[in-house]
């Protein structure tokens, strides 16, 4: 079982019949020690054998043939796959203990054949030298267990597992890896709930995530992780639409919501990683090989430069900035963006070909530089798809694109530091020219443009006032709540005591109300008329048809800067009100003309400069 769209974690599927440990055996060994359990009946023999001497009883023993040996003897060639190890190359003794445990000893152990006649008569479950083998599966604690175990230390164990899980985020420990590779299983499993959105469905909405880069992100897990954080953000889609009607009243009309025939709780939205890293080489330990005259690095590795304190807020900052090196560099620029485009080519391809009848829209959701590169793609696409010699492979998309949602996004300081400003394409066309590397505006050829952030990021940055500096008066859109637990994270609520303070019972009016006061905290004040002139209205309602740009995250009532700047950057698919958002601008009726309204920074006296002032 693998991915279908990207590369990720395969899994052999196997039916467990006789286990290692909690791993069920191969086919090839399971089939031969059931078929020698059966013939044996180990169970029954050791029982009528109670009555009769030791030295008259005899180990109930079968011979058990590799899978290597297996796989060469039935296809007369070498074993094609990695080194096996000795458990899958060597021939096995299986000594039947008692009715559901056996012993596997190599079988050309002198050692082990001296214990053979041993085994079944130890009373321990392991033994040196040999594999403890079980028939069917035992989960390490019985269900009479679960439920003797009290409350209290349910919850303690709750709290105890989230502040391992905060921890080992920044330690990269075992317990770390354990979670997340748990995390990763869970891909795989079928929620029963969600069947209606799986396989073959109608889709309206196919959404193409693009991955950044970041020194966090270079290692060899970075592709599979983004395909987890959009596997979850698939699920969140999926159950945030089951728990808002007015998703539904907006994916299907009123016909096809009161027909019998129509499955309304498909959501018709589905998501899939642009996995690029890939396929371009970063050689972040050395990446200028310039050497001095002694043959050594003349520049050192990046590992070199780094201070070992303060890791995790030191990780945030260091993304930013080997983000620009890496994108700047004009040879990584060029291998970034033709990888991300070819593989956003044939992602669509694929789709298409296992889908015929898909006739929806696509859109873009970029995270941290994957926002830039999709800016800088879209910038680039000429006003109609070219066809035949004018199709270039490593610059043009195959589609069109309805939507770009770019979050936790830099696109302001980096286009601020090329000089840059940003403007709807329809009033800024290409005339089928490409855009140079040093134009002064660039223009994403895209319905919608929505910069999403959390004000706790610190990779992200506004855009609105690259479109025009009038918008700097103006705060960010606030995003509502789309969270039943009104902005409490997720994994703050598993807290005991946070549990005992959210008891909507009690404290219900008074924190619902709290949300609401948090939520608009970064919004003061009541929204108002935007005085803009013609000219600027008519870019922003170009550029998004809600006539905003800029939409800022609810900061939740546990808003603590300081804390949440760790792990925000990273959070974006993993947020139901992410994911609220999403589903109720891809359904949004079509370009409104109501006046737009905002809400205005404070106003600051601040002196004026004349030309004289200037001459002085």
């Amino acid at each position: 079982m693998r991915p279908a769209y990207w590369e990720g974690p395969v899994y052999e599927i196997r039916r467990g019949t006789w286990f290692l440990g909690k791993t069920p055996l191969s086919t090839q060994i399971a089939d031969q020690l059931e078929e020698a359990y059966l013939r044996l009946k180990p169970g029954t023999r050791y029982e009528a054998d109670e009555g009769l001497l030791e030295d008259d009883i005899q180990p109930l023993t079968s011979t058990i043939i590799s899978e290597v040996n297996l796989y060469e003897k039935k296809h007369g060639k070498k074993w094609p796959f990695e080194d096996p190890g000795s458990f899958e190359a060597t021939d096995k003794i299986a000594v039947f203990k008692d009715h559901r445990v056996a012993f596997l000893v190599d079988k050309n152990s002198t050692i082990g054949k001296l214990q053979v006649e041993n085994f079944y008569r130890l009373p321990t479950q392991q033994v040196i030298g040999a594999d403890t083998v079980t028939r069917g599966y035992v989960h390490s604690k019985s269900k009479e267990s679960v439920n003797k175990t009290t409350t209290a230390e349910q919850e303690k164990q709750k709290e105890t597992d989230f502040i391992s899980a905060l921890v080992s985020n920044f330690s990269g420990s075992e317990k770390s890896n354990e979670l997340f590779q748990n995390d990763l299983e869970g891909d795989y499993s079928n929620d029963p709930s969600l069947l209606a959105n799986s396989g073959d469905r109608e889709v309206d909405h196919l959404i193409f995530g693009v991955h950044g880069i970041g020194q966090s992100l270079s290692s060899k897990f970075s592709g599979v992780n983004f395909a987890h954080d959009c596997n979850n953000m698939r699920r969140l889609l999926k159950t945030v639409y089951s728990d808002k009607s007015k998703f539904s009243n907006m994916a299907y009309s009123e016909e096809e919501i009161n027909s019998t025939e129509v499955d309304t709780s498909n959501c018709k939205v589905q998501i899939l990683p642009i996995v690029w890293r890939y396929d371009v080489d970063f050689s972040l330990d050395r990446i200028y090989e310039d050497y001095e005259k002694d043959g050594s690095l003349r520049l050192p590795t990046l590992s070199q430069l780094n201070i070992d304190t303060i890791t995790p807020f030191r990780n945030i900052a260091a993304d930013v900035f080997m983000d620009i090196l890496l994108y700047y560099e004009p040879k990584f620029n060029r291998e970034i963006m033709s990888s991300v485009i070819r593989n956003a080519n044939e992602m669509y391809d694929k789709y298409t070909q296992r889908h015929p009848n898909f006739d929806g829209k696509v859109s873009f959701m970029g995270h941290s530089l994957g926002s830039v590169l999709c800016l800088d793609i879209l910038s680039q696409q000429p006003e109609e798809i070219p066809t035949g010699d004018a199709f270039d492979p490593t610059r043009h998309l195959k589609f069109k694109v309805e939507n770009f949602f770019g979050v936790g996004s830099p696109n302001g300081v980096f286009k601020f530091i090329r000089r840059q400003n940003i403007r709807p394409r329809e009033l800024y066309p290409m005339e089928n020219k490409e855009p140079t590397s040093d134009s002064s505006v660039q223009a994403p050829n895209a319905k919608n443009y929505y910069n999403i952030f959390y004000v706790t990021d610190p990779v992200a940055y506004r855009v609105e006032p690259l479109i025009h500096t009038s918008l700097s008066k103006y705060r960010p859109k606030v995003i509502p709540f789309y969270d039943k637990n009104s902005g409490v994270p997720v994994e703050i609520m598993k807290i005991p005591f946070v549990k005992s303070l959210m008891d909507y019972s009690a404290l219900g009016p008074y924190i619902e109300k709290l949300a609401e006061g948090t939520a608009a905290s970064f919004s003061k004040g009541p929204e108002v008329d935007m005085q803009l002139e013609p000219h600027v209205e008519k870019m922003l309602r170009k550029l998004n048809k809600t006539g905003r740009v800029d939409y800022s995250l609810p900061q939740g009532m546990f808003g603590i800067d300081l804390i949440n700047a760790v792990g925000s950057h990273t959070e974006y698919f993993n947020d139901r009100n992410v994911a609220g958002f999403l589903l109720s601008q891809l359904w949004l009726d079509q370009k409104s003309d109501k006046p737009l309204k905002g809400h205005k920074y404070e106003e600051l006296l601040v002196p004026t400069k004349t030309p004289a002032d200037n001459s002085k």
